[in-house]
């Protein structure tokens, strides 16, 4: 079992620095642990994709021995049991295997690297948030903001308001983070029950096609979550830059 190492490659291949050579060694930290995120989630994503490939391949061989399965019998070669099983018997125990991976595998993975890159990210707002109040001559103080905010979004605001960051966020950034709060918190409290129709809805505005129904996380809606906090990201630095530094952000630039 192998992955694509050359789809692999392509995918890595659109690794691009986002934060211009900055010299804040925060911006930096954080650049090489969410560029290693996507190298990570690109690797998953295809060493699961070859996993499955795999078994259908595997169960695909197994079944093709079996011409006239119900004749033919198979002894457990390690228990010592005394039952002999046929062939067709343990085919059918071999597609459940294979169907409950297909079912579950994509779901397990795309779930917890949806939630491993929503806690990265909420980690850098902290450490960020922490260095803006350091710069300003303040301390972090987030319980003023509404409690049923998400950690994000309180820490966005206490950039704004008590460090005179202007990050530029629209309405649409600030509702994306809002669906991701709730995906990440249905993901948390309920993690065996299908996301409510709202919520679907909402994704496929974000991720799909109108002609696209949304049922489970999937490689291309974590891909877009991964879009949506470098872009926050970026927007973090350049106005940390104008506030604190009087610098502008262009890419390639080296800031001292």
């Amino acid at each position: 079992m192998k992955i694509d190492e050359k789809e692999l490659d392509e995918l890595n291949n659109n690794d691009m620095p986002y934060f211009s050579q900055s010299g804040r060694g925060i911006f930096v930290g954080f650049e090489y642990r969410f560029l290693s995120l996507r190298r990570y989630i690109n690797y998953t994503h295809l060493a699961n994709k070859a996993y499955l490939g795999h078994r259908q391949n595997e169960f695909d061989a197994y079944e093709a021995q079996s011409e006239a399965p119900e004749d033919r019998v198979f002894k457990p070669p390690f228990t010592g049991q005394e039952e002999e099983y046929s062939l067709w018997e343990l085919t059918l125990a071999q597609k459940e295997n294979l169907l409950a991976d297909q079912e579950h595998f994509n779901e397990y993975l795309y779930k917890s690297l949806f939630m491993l890159l929503y806690s990265t990210f909420e980690d850098f707002l902290k450490e960020i948030t922490a260095y803006g109040a350091e710069l300003s001559g303040t301390t972090v103080e987030l319980k003023p903001f509404n409690h049923k905010m998400s950690d994000i979004h309180k820490h966005l605001l206490f950039l704004k308001y008590s460090c005179g960051l202007e990050t530029a966020l629209d309405k649409e950034k600030i509702d994306q983070l809002d669906l991701y709060r709730k995906i990440r918190n249905k993901f948390v409290h309920a993690l065996s029950k299908d996301l409510p129709e709202f919520m679907r809805q909402e994704i496929e505005k974000l991720v799909h096609s109108q002609a696209e129904k949304f049922e489970k996380p999937d490689y291309e809606f974590v891909m877009r979550a991964y879009d949506t906090f470098t872009d926050i990201a970026f927007r973090i630095q350049e106005a940390f830059e104008e506030r604190f530094f009087n610098t502008e952000c262009r890419d390639g630039d080296v800031l001292n």
